[in-house]
Parts: C-alpha cells; sequence; structure tokens
C-alpha cells in the first residue's frame, strides 16, 4: 500500500507540475492592447487580426498586434500608444500593428499618411511602408505613402530610411523622398505647415445669413439644411454626406463644401475646388467667402500676410456677409486688436444674432479682457443654441475655468471633445483642468493630444513646454519653446517660458536674451500679458522677473521695468512684485514693503503669492522657486547662513501650497550671533509665520497674515528686548473689467525694551538758595538709562483701482490709529562739572501718546502717446505724533501738522530703446516709525518717492533721469534726485534743581523745538554690459550729499563698483567685485578725521541644485581686510570694515 500511494503521489505532482509548465504560454502570450482611439472623426473602422470584416470604431476603442486600423473620406484619427506616443492618421489611411521577428513593435503604412508625436524618442516603432522601413528616433515624424512613393519628413527628431537601394538620415528640417523604384532622395523642409496641413484645425465660419438658399429640389433644400445643422454641431465629415447628395451645382452649394472640406481637415480637396471656383470667376457674395476661407488657410498655416490681403479684399467684397466679418475678427483677434474684433463680432450679430460662431468668438474678447461674467454668459448661450458646438463649447469650458468653476468647465471640454475629436482647444482645456487640480502628468498627456491636433499652434507648444518644466524635463520644455518660437516668433510667450527655462539651467544671459525678445513683442512691457485669449496664465504672471536681472547683477535694470510696466498698467500685480524685488538697501525698504503688500492684494490665488516670504537673503539669488502652472501643489524649504561677522547664523524653515481656491503659507526662522571680540555679546531672533488666502470666486478674494516676533540683542554696554505680533486682512474686489477695489486692516502690538550704559544727553542744572535761583549753563550728563515701551496701532485702507487705454487713476486712502506708552528709568552717573556725579540721582520720564495719521490720495496717469505718459497726483495728510523726538526722555502730549502734497511726472519713449524720465512731488512723513506699509503709490514720474525719512519730515523734491540700452548687449542710465527735507526736532532735557536749603533735589523735563533742514542730493549711474553668454560686467555709480544745516554737517559719499559675474552650465556661478568709496564728512561726529577712502575686494563661489530645488554660495568680503572708518545712513550694504565671510544655502522639496 505505501508503494501505491506513493506512486499516486508521484504521478499527481507530474500531472500538476505539467500543467502549470504548459498553462505558462497562455499567459505570456494574452494579448495586450498596444494602442488605444483617442480621437475619431468620420469614418473610422477596424478589421481584427485573422477576421475579414471592417467594424465601426469609436472612441476608446484598443488595438492589439496584427490589427487594421483605416480611415474614410474627410476622416482622421489619433491613436494613443502604450508609453504615451501618438499617432494621428489623415483621410484614406490605412495602418497596420505588426510584430517582426525580433519582437519589436512596427507600424505598417498601407495608404495615406500618419503624423508621429512622442517626446520619449527611443519609445517609436519602426514605420514600414511599400517603399521603404524609418527607424524612428523622435519625436515629430509625417509618413505619407502611395503607390507612386513615400515621403518621411522630419519636423523633429532623427529618421534613418533604408531599402534595397540603400540607406538615408534624416535630421530635423529635413524630408525624404522614395520613389515606386525605391530611389531615396534628401530635400529641406522649407514650410512646415505644408506637411502637417491636413492635421491643422480650421475655424472655418457658418452662417445661416449667407447660405439662406432656396433649390429646385425639395430633397436638395432638405440636403442642404441637414448640413447646415450638421456643421453647426461642428459634424464636418457628415456635413459633407449630405452635400454630396445635392445635384445642384451653385457657387453657394461648392463654397460650402469647401469650406466643409476646410474644416474636415481634407485641405487638398478645399483648395483644389477653390482653384475651380477662382478660375470659373467666382462673383459677389460667394466670391468673399471664398476668399475669407483662404484667409483662415493662411492664417492658420501662419501666413499672415495673405491672411490679412484676402481679409481686405473679402470685407470690400461684401460687408455684410456674416462669414467675412468672422473671419475679419478672427484675423484681428490674432493681432491682439480686441477692440477692433469685438466692434466686428458686434457687426456680425446685428446681422445674426444667434450665430454661434459670434457668440463665442465674443465671449473669447470678453474672457481676454476680463470680463468673465459676460463671457460665461454669451459662450452658454452659445452653447445652448449649439451643444455639440465645440468653439462654443470651448469658450463655456474656458470662461469658467477663469471662473474657478474647475469641474464644470471640464464637463464642457468634455463635450466638446466628443463632439470634435480633433479639437485642440478642448484638449489643452482638460490639460488644464487636471493640472489645476494637481494632476500634472494627466495634464500634459492632455496636452500633448493638443499638440497633434494642432501642430502649428505656437501657444499649444509653449504650454506643453511649461507642462515639461514643472515635470523637471527641462531639456523637453526647451525643444518645445523653441518650436513655438519657430512656428510664431512674434509672439512673447515662449521667449518668457524659455526665460525661466534658461534660469534654472544656470543660463541667465539667455534668459535675458529671452526676456528682450519678450519685451520687445508684448508692446514693450516687461510684465506678461496672455497672448492665448481663453487663459488668464495668471501662474506666470505671478512669477517675478526679479531674478534674471538680479542675478546678472542689473538691479537698476529691473526697478526700471517694473515702474515701467506699473505706469502703463497699474493692476498688473506681478509688476508691483518685479518693483519689490528689484529694491536694494534700508533706505528703500519702506517701499518694497509697500509694494510687497500691493502685489499680494491684487494677485489672485496662486502659489507664487506665498513662495518668496521667508525673507532669506534676496540678494544670494538662492529662493528661486516659481511655478509656472496655476495648480495644486505645495513645496518645502530650508535655509540657512553663517556669516563670520560677529558669528552670524540663521536659518529657516517653511511650508507653502495652494489647494484649489485655497493658498497657505507656515514659516519659522530664527537666528542667533555671538561676538568673536573681548566683552562678547549675543543676538537671537525667532519669527513665525502664518498666512493664508482663499479666492471666493473670480471676482473676490481674501488674504489673511500673521506674524510672532521675538528679538534679543545683548551687548556689553547695550541690549534690548522687542516682541512683537503682526497681523493683517486684506481683500481684493473686482467691479469690472477696468475697475477694482482693495482694502486692508492691519494690526500691531510691539513691546521693546532697552537697557544702555553711559548714554550721554542734555541737561540743565541749578541750585536753589535762599537768595534765589542760580543757574548754571546748560553741560552733558551720562546715564545708565533703562526704557520700557509699548506700542499698539489699527491701520485701515483702502483703494479704488480704475485703468484703461487713455487713464489709470488710484484713489485712495486710510486712517492709522497708534497709542503708546513709554517709561525711562535711569541713573544718573556723572555730569560734565563733576558737581552732581556722586549723587547717584535716579532719572525717570513716562508719557502716555497716540499717532495718529490720516491720508487721501488720488494719482492719474494720462497716456497721451504711445511715447508720452504724463503722472499727475495729490495727497493731503494729517499726522499727529508724540511730543517726544523717538528716544528718551519721554514727556506726555502730541504735536499734529497736515500737508496738500501736489505731484507730477513725464515719462517719455522717444525711442524704443530710450527712455527719459522727471518728477516733481511733496510729500509729508509717517507719523511714528511703526507707520510703515501704506499701499499708496510709491512712484511718480518713474522715480520712488517713499524714503526712510524719520516721522513728521516734509519733503520737496525734483528728480530726472535718462536710461537707454541696447538690447542683449549694454544698458545705461543716469538720475538725479534733489530733495529739501525739513522737519520738527524736540529735545528733552533734564532739569536738576538742588534746593540747598533742605539739602533735596528735584528732577524735572523741560523740551524745545527747532527745525532741521536737510538737503539730499543723489546722482546714480549704471553701466551694465552682457561680454557672453557666461559673462557679464557691471558698473554702479552713487553720489551722495547729505546737508544738515541746523547741526552745520555734510557728508559727502561717492562709491563705484565694478564687478564681474561668471555662470557655467555645469551650474557653477561666481562674481568678483572692486569698489572704491570716498567719504568727505564735515562736522560729522563719527568721522573725526574729515573722512576716508579705500578699495574694497569682495568674491563668491556658488552652485545651484538642479529644477530650481535650491543653491549654495560662499562669500567673501573685503578680501584683503581694509581697515576703514565709514558712515552708512543706510543706504549701502555689503560694507565690512573687516573681512568677512558669509555661507547660504537653500534647499526645496
Amino acid at each position: 500500500m505505501p508503494e501505491i500511494k506513493n506512486a499516486l503521489l508521484y504521478t499527481l505532482s507530474i500531472l500538476l507540475l505539467t500543467g502549470l509548465v504548459v498553462s505558462y504560454p497562455a499567459v505570456s502570450e494574452e494579448k495586450l492592447p498596444e494602442a488605444t482611439l483617442y480621437s475619431a472623426r468620420g469614418t473610422v473602422e477596424i478589421r481584427r487580426a485573422g477576421e475579414a470584416l471592417w467594424q465601426r470604431a469609436e472612441k476608446g476603442s484598443q488595438l492589439y498586434r496584427e490589427d487594421l486600423i483605416r480611415t474614410g473620406a474627410a476622416s482622421r484619427a489619433g491613436l494613443k500608444f502604450s508609453g504615451g506616443k501618438l499617432v494621428r492618421l489623415r483621410e484614406h489611411s490605412q495602418l497596420k500593428i505588426e510584430l517582426p521577428a525580433d519582437k519589436k513593435g512596427r507600424l505598417n503604412l498601407l495608404s495615406g499618411a500618419i503624423y508621429l508625436f512622442s517626446r520619449a524618442s527611443k519609445k517609436f516603432p519602426e514605420v514600414k511602408t511599400s517603399h521603404v522601413s524609418a527607424a524612428i528616433r523622435g519625436t515629430e515624424i509625417v509618413v505619407n505613402t502611395s503607390s507612386e512613393g513615400t515621403r518621411v519628413a522630419v519636423l523633429n527628431g532623427a529618421v534613418e530610411l533604408k531599402n534595397s537601394q540603400g540607406e538615408l538620415a534624416l535630421k530635423s528640417g529635413e524630408k525624404g523622398e522614395v520613389d515606386s523604384g525605391g530611389s531615396l532622395k534628401r530635400l529641406l523642409i522649407v514650410k512646415p505647415e505644408k506637411e502637417v496641413q491636413w492635421v491643422l484645425a480650421y475655424p472655418v465660419p457658418v452662417s445661416r445669413h449667407d447660405f439662406n438658399l432656396s433649390f429646385k429640389s425639395l430633397a436638395d433644400r432638405e440636403f442642404f439644411k441637414a448640413a447646415v445643422a450638421r456643421a453647426y454641431s461642428g459634424d464636418y465629415e457628415h456635413a459633407l454626406l449630405f452635400l454630396n447628395k445635392i445635384k445642384d451645382g451653385s457657387p453657394a452649394v461648392k463654397v460650402f463644401r469647401a469650406g466643409m472640406y476646410l474644416a474636415a481637415g481634407a485641405v487638398e480637396k478645399a483648395i483644389k475646388l477653390h482653384q475651380s471656383m477662382t478660375n470659373n470667376r467666382t462673383a459677389g457674395l460667394y466670391a468673399a467667402i471664398l476668399k475669407s476661407q483662404q484667409a483662415v488657410l493662411a492664417l492658420v498655416q501662419n501666413d499672415k500676410i495673405s491672411a490679412d490681403k484676402l481679409v481686405k479684399e473679402a470685407y470690400a467684397l461684401s460687408p455684410d456677409s456674416v462669414t467675412v466679418l468672422l473671419v475679419k475678427a478672427l484675423k484681428e483677434q490674432s493681432e491682439l486688436d480686441l477692440k477692433a474684433a469685438e466692434e466686428t463680432l458686434n457687426q456680425a450679430l446685428k446681422l445674426e444674432p444667434d450665430n454661434v460662431e459670434a457668440l463665442s468668438r465674443l465671449a473669447e474678447i470678453k474672457l481676454a479682457s476680463g470680463r468673465i461674467e459676460e463671457a460665461i454668459k454669451l459662450a452658454e448661450r452659445a452653447a445652448s443654441l449649439a451643444p455639440d458646438y465645440p468653439y462654443a463649447l470651448n469658450a463655456a469650458g474656458f470662461s469658467n475655468l477663469a471662473a474657478y468653476n474647475t469641474e464644470r468647465a471640464r464637463r464642457y471640454f468634455k463635450r466638446s471633445v466628443d463632439s470634435n475629436p480633433a479639437s485642440g482647444e478642448a484638449y489643452l482645456g482638460l490639460g488644464l483642468s487636471d493640472i489645476r487640480e494637481g494632476r500634472l502628468s494627466d495634464g500634459r498627456a492632455e496636452i500633448e493630444k493638443a499638440v497633434t491636433m494642432e501642430p502649428m499652434r505656437a501657444l499649444y507648444r509653449s504650454y506643453l513646454g511649461k507642462a515639461f518644466f514643472e515635470e523637471e524635463r527641462e531639456d523637453l520644455a526647451e525643444e518645445e519653446y523653441s518650436h513655438a518660437i519657430s512656428i510664431d516668433p512674434n509672439d512673447p510667450t515662449p521667449y518668457l517660458y524659455r526665460a525661466f527655462n534658461r534660469l534654472s539651467r544656470n543660463r541667465p544671459i539667455e534668459a535675458l536674451s529671452d526676456i528682450e525678445d519678450s519685451i520687445a513683442r508684448n508692446n514693450n512691457r516687461a510684465v506678461y500679458r496672455s497672448r492665448f485669449l481663453l487663459d488668464q496664465d495668471l501662474a506666470v504672471r505671478g512669477t517675478s522677473l526679479a531674478e534674471v536681472f538680479n542675478r546678472l547683477g542689473f538691479s537698476q535694470i529691473a526697478r526700471l521695468e517694473a515702474i515701467k510696466s506699473i505706469n502703463r498698467d497699474y493692476s498688473n500685480y506681478s509688476a508691483h512684485r518685479l518693483l519689490s524685488e528689484s529694491f536694494d538697501g534700508f533706505f528703500f525698504a519702506d517701499a518694497a514693503f509697500s509694494e510687497g503688500i500691493i502685489s499680494d492684494l491684487l494677485a489672485p490665488v496662486s502659489f507664487n503669492v506665498f513662495a518668496n516670504q521667508t525673507g532669506f537673503s534676496g540678494a544670494a539669488g538662492l529662493n528661486e522657486y516659481s511655478a509656472l502652472f496655476d495648480r495644486n501643489q505645495n513645496r518645502t524649504g530650508i535655509q540657512g547662513s553663517y556669516s563670520s561677522e560677529k558669528s552670524r547664523a540663521a536659518g529657516s524653515v517653511f511650508e507653502t501650497g495652494k489647494i484649489d481656491n485655497f493658498g497657505y503659507f507656515l514659516g519659522y526662522r530664527g537666528g542667533y550671533g555671538r561676538g568673536r571680540k573681548s566683552g562678547g555679546f549675543y543676538e537671537r531672533l525667532n519669527r513665525a509665520d502664518l498666512a493664508a488666502q482663499y479666492q471666493l470666486n473670480h471676482n473676490n478674494r481674501v488674504i489673511a497674515q500673521t506674524a510672532f516676533i521675538g528679538r534679543d540683542n545683548v551687548e556689553p554696554d547695550v541690549s534690548d528686548k522687542a516682541d512683537e505680533v503682526e497681523a493683517s486682512i486684506g481683500t481684493h474686489h473686482v467691479l469690472s473689467t477696468n475697475s477694482q477695489i482693495v482694502t486692508r486692516v492691519e494690526y500691531l502690538d510691539r513691546s521693546f525694551d532697552t537697557l544702555e550704559n553711559r548714554v550721554s544727553r542734555e541737561a540743565s542744572e541749578q541750585v536753589k538758595l535762599d537768595t534765589g535761583i542760580l543757574s548754571f549753563p546748560d553741560e552733558t550728563i551720562t546715564v545708565n538709562q533703562t526704557t520700557d515701551e509699548r506700542f499698539k496701532s489699527w491701520r485701515f485702507s483702502g483703494q479704488y483701482i480704475y485703468d484703461s487705454e487713455a487713464l489709470s487713476l488710484v484713489l485712495g486712502g486710510q486712517a492709522l490709529d497708534a497709542s503708546g506708552d513709554s517709561l525711562e528709568e535711569s541713573m544718573l552717573l556723572l555730569d560734565s562739572t563733576g558737581f552732581f556725579s556722586d549723587l547717584g540721582a535716579d532719572l525717570t520720564s513716562s508719557a502716555d501718546y497716540s499717532a495718529r495719521s490720516y491720508s487721501g490720495y488720488l494719482y492719474g496717469t494720462l497716456h497721451l502717446a504711445d511715447w508720452f505718459d504724463l503722472n499727475a497726483a495729490v495727497n493731503y495728510s494729517d499726522i499727529e505724533l508724540p511730543a517726544f523726538d523717538v528716544i528718551a526722555p519721554f514727556i506726555d502730549g502730541t504735536r499734529s501738522k497736515d500737508k496738500w502734497s501736489p505731484k507730477a511726472g513725464v515719462i517719455l519713449y522717444p525711442a524704443d530703446n530710450l527712455i527719459i524720465r522727471a518728477a516733481y512731488f511733496r510729500s509729508l512723513g509717517i507719523s511714528s516709525e511703526s507707520d510703515i506699509g501704506s499701499i499708496e503709490p510709491t512712484t511718480i514720474g518713474g522715480f520712488t518717492q517713499v524714503f526712510g525719512d524719520l516721522p513728521g519730515a516734509e519733503s520737496e523734491s525734483y528728480a530726472a533721469g535718462i536710461d537707454w540700452k541696447l538690447p542683449k548687449k549694454l544698458y545705461a542710465g543716469v538720475e538725479y534726485l534733489y530733495r529739501d527735507i525739513e522737519r520738527e526736532s524736540i529735545t528733552v532735557k533734564n532739569v536738576l534743581t538742588i534746593d540747598a536749603t533742605t539739602a533735596s533735589d528735584n528732577f524735572t523735563l523741560s523740551s524745545a523745538s527747532a527745525r532741521d533742514n536737510e538737503r539730499d542730493e543723489q546722482i546714480r549711474a549704471y553701466l551694465y554690459a552682457v561680454l557672453c553668454k557666461r559673462a557679464t560686467a557691471t558698473l554702479d555709480y552713487i553720489h551722495s550729499e547729505l546737508t544738515s544745516f541746523a547741526i552745520d554737517e555734510v557728508l559727502k559719499t561717492d562709491r563705484l563698483a565694478l564687478a564681474l559675474n561668471y555662470f557655467l552650465p555645469s551650474r557653477w556661478f561666481g562674481f568678483l567685485r572692486g569698489s572704491y568709496i570716498n567719504q568727505d564728512a564735515n562736522g560729522v561726529d563719527t568721522l573725526k578725521n574729515g573722512g576716508d577712502s579705500f578699495w574694497l575686494f569682495d568674491a563668491g563661489l556658488g552652485y545651484r541644485l538642479p529644477y530650481r530645488h535650491g543653491a549654495v554660495r560662499l562669500a567673501v568680503n573685503n578680501i584683503f581686510d581694509q581697515n576703514f572708518i565709514f558712515e552708512d545712513r543706510g543706504r549701502n550694504r555689503e560694507i565690512f570694515p573687516e573681512i568677512n565671510g558669509r555661507l547660504e544655502f537653500s534647499v526645496n522639496f
């Protein structure tokens, strides 16, 4: 029995193993789909391997190896292969998917034409025709074959042709022709659009007004009626089927048929019919429509000169033709003449009020000019009149996308794709919807489909490049931008996108070149405006250009371009962002802060609004991550620095992100420093930030920010401690296309404690005797001073903005209500006579005060001509200040002043590369040192009018400047600023009274005011040069002369800085700078010797991480350890009286 049992087990085991072995090949040979049909127009059929019958294919059908697919007349199909490869088939094409012996995929094109697109160049299968085999090396190829031969056009990539006659290698811009005998010939591609003309989408208008025909045959009338209905739904293929049944051969039917051929992609048939009708001298209305169809063909193929000529001829023949008017508006749209296009479309709608093409195009115009509600209303009306019309559905989709109705927009785009799978705009819309919701890869795949649908649409290429850039595939992004530029060299969009791509790759000089090209093509504006009328491209507009200019050392150019853009379009938030980040130094800190607030208030919800709020050394250029798409995403950053000056170490960590209509920022920053010399000290900073933004709808947005700050600074003779809570909430409300309102409420709570040893101050001493008061001359006393200050304030700001082509207005006001209390407790150490030195007296002072300010302002800019802008403004301010002047001793009471401040300025553009600026302005300064952050405009006549003046200062300023550039090579400019500054100076003195009769003392305070008059003159000049693709040189000169008449003080400073900046494609960068500084002082206490002059040399080396993930930089200042005495006054940076090293790093992920 055991033997039988063992035998059975053995037999069973063999059977099981055999079964497994036999079944294994069945699993391995299971057929997997090779491609999916994502687009089908007209008649598309599939024949399965081993079958004889063809079956109709629907969108979503899958194809396997050895399957065949074919297209009928006026039909097209799109296939998506595994790995993302896209293939489109022309009409009358037949393709077989084969599996040769080497197991590599192969496409056998039996007839017709295919267009192949993939950015994964090595994943394309071999393409075979009856004449040749083509080994595809990517990434855009067109293959045409017939009985007469095969033509292979390489739009991008490389192809190797091989047959029995030989081999031929082709590269981008070349095509190979193989005749029926197999001979190979190389040719250049002169017009790429001709190679793909059957792929392109031709927006041929349809008008019942123009084709209200009568037919002798009732059947013909019904067939034509059905054809028009199909055309209105975008079903051009079935429209042609009905047209082909009509026996009437009138010009009207022929021209309508030509339009349907063109719309269906049967371009050669359309052209042939056009030629026939032209030869037969078709006249009148239908001759005009014929020319308008030819204009559409020229526009799509980027022949704008021919398009313009044809539109003019068509309009001259029939100015009341709706078709002609629609094509005329299309041409005007392509030239961004939105006003003319809107007038033309309104004219067409008067003739045919329910024309869906006109309604859809008018919705595009409304959307482009920011009238989103009007756009939605028009587009959805068009979609209700023609539920399957792709242009109406696309316009409704993009309008809803702009209104943050992403899901509703997606439904419209899906309907458009279902109705017309050849609509590139619909795929772009689906792609943007996916990307907005955070599905970047899915969105990029949809945009790739848009490109295959319309390969000659430059904007689609630009958006695909953006998607690759966001996916950190920068080589592919560069490729797409270059394609877009070659298609439409006059579009500024791809130049700007490519600039950011090159900046990320540490090629800032090439980025500058692209920005200059973008400016030249964008009405001479540096700030981006999307040329795609259906998308606002908010993320790109929120991306700062300052990074490009600052990396090159061209800081003055950044500021100039920003001011120029603001002058032309005040409400553009990206211009304010650019200006904020271009300011350098403490002297302009208030202006930079205000411009940042204005930008934040005007910007829509976006990842980029909070992307640079860490406050980490903007000069280093390390905090560079910006997104080019408005999408859901989050980012974490870690930054740090160490400076040998006072052994300072600092670091920060932050998290920022966007989720649908909500954006947020969380950050912490800390710093610590301690002395290296005797009697060391420490300084400490802790700051926590929280910010959020929410887009209620496309017209309303809220932004809230708060910060908790703690600072400690301890030195042997001085220490201070500050704690601060800041909070604000702002709103942005769009009233109409031209007008909007921003508001802001801000709260500040600050405490500030100080301890300072051996402080000198003025005092008056007197002795009370029996016979009277004996007064002594004023003298200097020395005290150990302790102060404790508390300050709270509320600020309310509101601003109305109006922008139009002729006039810009900014009307606003603010109210600041602040209160504070200050306490001083000091000990008298000695006096200049030594009489009271042994008393050890305690000196105290205190004050409860208010510091209020109220102001209103009106700024206007008249755009008198393209070359002439006139600024005029007026401000009225009423401020209340404490009775004391910033520092102890403190006294109760307030003082007030008010002032009307007129302002005027001009900016002239006498030539494209020349700017002349001049300004005059008066100002009344802040009410306290905490009175900063106003949203009043900071510029007038191309000059900054906000400076770091002391509270209560009144100023009158004159300025003039001239700037010139040789784009991409040389930039030069000079400006002069003259300021008269007047303020009331308060001197509070301790009065020490000794009562000799009672041996007691008494301390009181007295105050006196005086007018301080100052004169501030500044000359700034710059010369920037691009030496080559890797290096720039900069020369900056600043002369300042500050005269204080009250104390007879004159401080003259000249600074000449020369720098060389170098950038390598390997991501290394460096700089070398030499600065000559000469300071001449008269009456300045810190410069007893009358001034100093010296040279400083600085150098730095850094490395930029790939894909904008951060950078590291080491800089050494004052390399030769030059000793000098220098009075800064907050107008210079990076001037160190000893050698100083600084290491910085930034990482984000």
